[in-house]
């Protein structure tokens, strides 16, 4: 890919592009912590992954803290590390957000919380071919990383605009939300859906004192790819060798973080390579055409 894109872009455009590597931080810079000091933070995903080290550094912050994700006993566990990390406050607000019915309890928790950030984190990503998936795969998998997002956000946002209050909304999309790849077409397709809106939200929000945030990572040690949803919608139960190798969650954890408190409307978190495949669909886009052809020839052989 780095062979490709030196071919086919100016050596100025690629300098550009490529200048702002994946962040390598291991603790917030003290202007973005002081960001969230006593603030309200719903993280959602918050039982592993990014989610959970976005609620960890938080709590170094000193936030309040509402935690969302399906395993309850993962979230108390997390709620005791959250306190004894110094977070002002940790609550736990078990949600499934896969099922659809999640709106009246996300209205519950919005009125008794009253966040002032959301951290959406929650997500599902696919291991399938798209002619082999299932249309309850493709619809679940949307349900959970576009559907849910939107209705946090609109409920969130809603919330900070009826009582005039400053705050943001963070959503993690992914690389893959800019550039599609084989055997990821649902889990693409959602991502770059929440480009749509949330670009549309944060101009509609202009006005307000609500930030809005998409951060795009690339691969991220997590149990992402262990629990994918294959074409018939079961587990993929394995960790991909790119996942394993992916930047450490707290990395991507805390480049969140210092997004929100920066106000940055899109940041990239990716290696070279993905920034490169960013760069050629939009200044070359048929060298990356063939490139995702030739891989897709070798994922299917």
């Amino acid at each position: 890919m780095w062979q490709l894109l030196c071919l086919a872009v100016p050596a100025g455009a690629l300098t550009l592009a490529l200048a702002n590597t994946a962040p390598k931080r291991t603790a917030l810079q003290a202007k973005a912590a002081a960001r969230f000091r006593g603030k309200k933070v719903w993280v959602t995903g918050a039982s592993s992954g990014v989610g959970e080290a976005v609620a960890l550094e938080l709590a170094k912050c000193g936030a309040g803290l509402v935690l969302t994700a399906r395993r309850e006993g993962a979230l108390r566990d997390l709620e005791k590390r959250c306190l004894a990390a110094g977070a002002a406050s940790a609550e736990v607000a078990p949600l499934d957000l896969g099922g659809g019915g999640y709106g009246p309890a996300v209205a519950a928790v919005c009125a008794s919380a009253k966040p002032d950030v959301l951290v959406h984190c929650a997500g599902v990503s696919t291991r399938a071919a798209a002619l082999e998936s299932t249309d309850a795969t493709d619809r679940a998998v949307f349900e959970v990383n576009f559907f849910a997002a939107a209705a946090l956000a609109k409920a969130v946002a809603g919330g900070l605009t009826a009582r005039g209050a400053r705050g943001d909304v963070c959503v993690v999309s992914s690389v893959q939300g800019l550039v599609g790849l084989p055997f990821r077409a649902s889990y693409s397709a959602s991502k770059f859906a929440l480009h749509g809106y949330f670009d549309a939200l944060r101009a509609e929000l202009a006005a307000s004192d609500i930030g809005v945030t998409l951060v795009c990572p690339g691969y991220v040690n997590t149990n992402l790819s262990k629990a994918a949803l294959t074409a018939d919608g079961t587990a993929h139960a394995q960790v991909d060798a790119k996942t394993a190798a992916g930047m450490p969650a707290q990395a991507c954890a805390v480049a969140t973080l210092e997004a929100i408190a920066d106000r940055k409307g899109e940041v990239v978190l990716a290696k070279t390579d993905a920034r490169a495949a960013i760069l050629l669909r939009w200044l070359a886009p048929g060298v990356l055409r063939w490139y995702m052809a030739k891989r897709a020839g070798k994922q299917a052989a």
